[in-house]
């Protein structure tokens, strides 16, 4: 338990930067290359949809950890229309 917390007190102070957040994207074990590169672009300023079929807002889960009997998840929500992005702490139960 002390580890997991430890780990979601990193992700909020590597959060506080852009260079912080790309980090998290590039070592985040949920996230497939094509959406790490997707996130890349959209953050240095391409703020065209790579997936056009797809609504303006997309959401990817960064990083997800067990901390006493939750889930805490990071997740990363950009809107390709307004070009703004933010981060987001989940909490949910352990099923």
């Amino acid at each position: 338990p002390g580890s997991a917390k430890k780990t979601i007190d990193e992700w909020k102070r590597m959060l506080k930067t852009v260079a912080g957040l790309m980090e998290i994207v590039d070592s985040s074990p949920q996230l497939s290359d094509l959406e790490k590169s997707a996130i890349r672009e959209f953050v240095s300023g391409k703020k065209d949809n790579p997936w056009p079929d797809k609504p303006t807002v997309s959401s990817f889960k960064l990083r997800q950890e067990k901390l006493e009997g939750k889930i805490e998840s990071i997740v990363l929500e950009i809107n390709y229309e307004s070009g703004q992005w933010k981060v987001s702490r989940h909490t949910a139960k352990c099923s």
